[in-house]
């Protein structure tokens, strides 16, 4: 796998409990306030093995433990190498949580090769309207969609987040898209505002 480093002991950012957060290298998105832009751009990255992270991750494991917290994959996208993750995912104990924080945009077989592996999906939703989707990230609405609506059922394990905007969405847009969202199946929906540097 290829990451740019790992934030570690963060506490209820990332998912359950303390996590650590392993910032992988790759996006096929470019968001206009990307908050991992300069890290994604500066090209610094290391490669690791699954084994060789889970030992790294390893030195928090009494944090994991008594928190029920663990190791949640980010970006950059961490879909694009999904194959790490399925590694890493058939490496780590019972009690070590796996989250993914994702836009999605991957193709479904990666989606349906994670599903038993991953305790918590974070889905990073721009945008509900297509077009407003493309402006803000040059990407493709359907793709996310269709992926998101893969995990209907596991909708217990997914967390939509759905982002204010300054100059693309605002409050009242984020929540109708929101309500979208409930009717789709989803019940884990969080609502915030999106920070710009």
């Amino acid at each position: 796998m290829k990451i740019h480093g790992i934030a570690r002991r963060r506490l209820g950012t990332d998912g359950h409990g303390v996590t650590d957060l392993v910032a992988m290298a790759g996006c096929p998105l470019s968001c206009k306030y990307c908050l991992n832009g300069p890290l994604l751009a500066n090209g610094n990255t290391k490669d690791i093995t699954a084994d060789a992270l889970l030992a790294s991750v390893m030195q928090e494991a009494c944090y994991f433990v008594g928190t029920g917290g663990g190791v949640t994959f980010g970006g950059g996208e961490p879909l694009l190498q999904w194959e790490g993750v399925q590694e890493f995912a058939a490496l780590r104990p019972d009690w070590m949580s796996l989250s993914i924080e994702t836009s999605l945009q991957a193709p479904q077989h990666v989606i349906a090769a994670l599903i038993p592996a991953v305790d918590l999906w974070i889905v990073d939703i721009k945008s509900l309207d297509p077009d407003t989707y493309h402006s803000y990230t040059g990407g493709d609405l359907s793709v996310a969609l269709r992926n998101l609506k893969a995990l209907v059922d596991v909708q217990d394990k997914v967390l939509v987040r759905v982002p204010i905007i300054p100059d693309y969405k605002d409050e009242a847009t984020a929540q109708l898209e929101a309500q979208e969202l409930e009717k789709m199946g989803f019940g884990r929906i969080e609502v915030f505002n999106y920070v710009v540097r």
